[in-house]
């Protein structure tokens, strides 16, 4: 009975987890949307972009190379979404919306 209680417990812990990412992930893209002036286009395949590179990031990173190879990946589908204006000013406020997603050595 108490392995059972115990299960049930961390099961509920994890998706509470999961739940609160996915609010924070959806806070950052909607002020990358604001900040950017992304259209409903744009926000739409950032968001897609953004969301996909996430889940990757929780569960495919094992070492640092890994970490910045698909966060220069990452960066790359966006650039190629953006508009030259939106790339500097998404390259000057990704640190501040992101700081955990910046480059290691």
């Amino acid at each position: 009975m108490k392995k059972l209680v115990l299960a049930t417990l961390l099961l509920f812990s994890f998706q509470l987890m999961n739940s609160q990412t996915e609010k924070e992930s959806k806070l950052i893209v909607d002020k990358y949307t604001t900040e950017l002036g992304l259209s409903s286009e744009q926000h739409q395949k950032f968001q897609d972009i953004f969301f996909r590179f996430e889940a990757q990031f929780e569960n495919e990173v094992n070492t640092i190379s890994e970490f910045n190879k698909l966060l220069k990946m990452r960066d790359i589908e966006i650039f190629n979404m953006l508009s030259k204006e939106q790339r500097l000013l998404y390259k000057n406020i990704r640190t501040s919306l992101e700081p955990n997603r910046q480059y290691k050595f």
